[in-house]
């Protein structure tokens, strides 16, 4: 009976230190992410948290959805989520966005370039080509 109670006791302790370790993680070992969404984009981009990161690509496009660059990464982006699980991505959302965007006058050569990105990274090549030769030149008369 002596021996059964120091084990008891010694039990006790390693469990109390290992809340005590796993309670400190969780109040002093958590970072926030940044404010500024492109940083946010960043970190969350780093953790491999696609997902996360695309719904702040989108909160941004709404408010400038001619941005070539934005419009760049949210796409690489999106095709990322693919490397951690099939089942978060929705290719019908970002596909039904820039044929939206191809559908109007003055936002056509942006949807036409998304379109066209989006092909490359579904390795449809001719169809690649074909949207982006619908994108008007500015250079050319």
């Amino acid at each position: 009976m002596t021996l059964r109670t120091p084990l008891r006791h010694t039990f006790l302790l390693t469990l109390l230190a290992a809340v005590i370790v796993l309670v400190g993680i969780n109040l002093f070992g958590r970072q926030s992410l940044p404010q500024d969404p492109q940083e946010r984009i960043a970190r969350l981009q780093e953790a491999e948290r696609y997902q996360q990161a695309e719904t702040i690509f989108e909160s941004l496009l709404t408010r400038d959805p001619l941005d070539l660059d934005l419009n760049y990464r949210y796409i690489i982006n999106h095709f990322q989520i693919s490397h951690i699980q099939d089942t978060l991505r929705d290719d019908a959302k970002i596909e039904s966005r820039y044929t939206a965007l191809a559908a109007q006058p003055e936002s056509a050569d942006v949807g036409h370039y998304g379109l066209g990105l989006l092909r490359v990274q579904q390795e449809k090549y001719q169809e690649a080509l074909d949207a982006y030769q619908r994108v008007n030149d500015p250079t050319r008369k």
